[in-house]
């Protein structure tokens, strides 16, 4: 494991020589508000190293290399390492190549774990049995660092084999536009009315959920203030309770930072009401489709996937369908892009 800037500075070096490399991350969330990324795990065809981030290193070598067009990043289920990547670094990394979308195109139904592409594609059997494991204690033991090398272990093995069948099916450049999404993904702290959606199902009324949502904010401003995790600041539990029995908020108070009279007063403000209204209509409300037009969508898309060899879920999900159904084609994720030639040949498809 890279503990010290000389021999980060040698791999550094071995990098820049390189045109592909794997990388996955160590990082623990439950801990504070904002992610703590423990160790970059970086892949070559003749090196594999871990990098300690908690050790006094200078990065910035590593988020040159991370940046590099030039440089092929091959991650396995991408998302969260490039959203950690993108908010310990300041920006996203770029060509990235991920084995899990990739198996979505080469007849994998599901999305694949990295145990079972490994066992698929390379025939070995790798532990997951340090994946929950605390990576933020020092020293690591043996076994957490075999288990982190061992997720670029085979990623340019498997990046080879999975490219090879790709464009066999003349599927390539719909992978490399999936792909290329993945450089959107940059790290943000979901807002407070997202988790609206909890107290949805014992609170009726604008004005009990926007006193939901007035803590939320509240809880939400402490734990980035505090770097905490929210329920650190504030359980649902306790948020549902005051709410729902109109007493007990001097509890609260302190740990929110918010007075009695300011959380009522804002409950009350009709830009509170709003927000709330505007999340019941438009994100919350789970909408129901043409039944018919539905199904026969639905059949089409497993239809179409069993064709391909492509997973259903790569092609289009249910709100993709329920829009379709409803006739809701604008911004439909599949009439553009790579989608849109499969779905075109669907009659009842508003192109």
């Amino acid at each position: 494991m890279i503990t010290n800037q000389k021999d980060l500075d040698s791999f550094c070096s071995h990098l820049r020589t390189q045109n592909i490399i794997g990388v996955d991350t160590e990082f623990v969330r439950e801990k504070s508000y904002y992610p703590i990324l423990s160790l970059i795990q970086i892949a070559t065809s003749s090196q594999i190293k871990c990098i300690d981030v908690l050790s006094s290193l200078d990065l910035t070598e590593i988020g040159g290399i991370l940046a590099d067009d030039k440089v092929m990043k091959i991650f396995h289920a991408a998302r969260q390492d490039v959203e950690i990547l993108s908010y310990h670094f300041k920006f996203v990394p770029t060509n990235i190549f991920d084995t899990q979308i990739a198996a979505c195109f080469t007849g994998f139904m599901e999305p694949p774990s990295y145990e079972k592409l490994v066992r698929e594609l390379c025939g070995n059997i790798i532990s997951k049995d340090n994946q929950f494991s605390d990576w933020l204690r020092r020293p690591l033991s043996p076994s957490q660092i075999e288990y982190a090398l061992g997720d670029v272990t085979y990623l340019i093995g498997m990046y080879e084999t999975l490219r090879k069948s790709i464009e066999a099916k003349s599927m390539l450049s719909w992978l490399e536009e999936e792909n290329k999404a993945l450089e959107s993904y940059l790290y943000t702290q979901p807002e407070a009315i997202n988790f609206l959606g909890k107290f949805v199902q014992n609170f009726k009324g604008v004005q009990s959920l926007s006193r939901v949502y007035v803590l939320l904010l509240a809880r939400e401003q402490q734990a980035e203030r505090m770097n905490k995790p929210r329920n650190f600041i504030a359980k649902d539990d306790e948020i549902s309770f005051v709410v729902k029995n109109s007493k007990g908020f001097e509890r609260l108070s302190a740990k929110l930072g918010i007075t009695e009279d300011a959380y009522l007063k804002q409950a009350e403000s009709p830009e509170i009401h709003t927000i709330v209204k505007s999340y019941l209509l438009n994100c919350y409300k789970r909408e129901d489709a043409d039944k018919e037009a539905y199904n026969k969508l639905k059949t089409f898309l497993l239809n179409e996937s069993k064709r391909l060899g492509i997973a259903p879920s790569l092609l289009a999900n249910r709100n993709d369908l329920v829009a379709l159904a409803n006739g809701k084609v604008k911004g439909c994720k599949v009439l553009n892009g790579w989608r849109k030639e499969i779905f075109a040949s669907y009659s009842n498809c508003a192109l």
